[in-house]
């Protein structure tokens, strides 16, 4: 069976050209920067009477943190794969023993 594909959002077909003053346009920017969106996307949230949230800020962005990660990621998997080879019964299949793993 064939995975079904994606929907496509609507296309944006009309526009609704608005006036500012700077200082509703200094709030709108900071609001839509707060709640990571765009200017356009915040006011869409708002007219369908969504409440756009505010991101959690992101102290770093480290990447040798994300290697770490993905590296101890991998670790969990390999201890996962050994742990399915004994629970299923390896040891009694085979005559092997844990002390080689190690």
């Amino acid at each position: 069976m064939a995975r079904p594909s994606k929907k496509t959002p609507p296309a944006k077909v009309h526009q609704l050209p608005v006036r500012f003053t700077e200082d509703l346009y200094a709030v709108l920017t900071d609001n839509a920067r707060k709640a990571g969106l765009t200017r356009g996307e915040y006011i869409r949230h708002l007219v369908a009477g969504k409440t756009p949230k505010a991101q959690p800020p992101i102290f770093h962005d480290d990447t040798a943190l994300i290697s770490e990660l993905a590296k101890l990621n991998k670790l969990g998997s390999n201890l996962n794969q050994i742990a399915r080879y004994f629970n299923e019964g390896a040891l009694l299949k085979n005559a092997i023993s844990i002390f080689t793993f190690l």
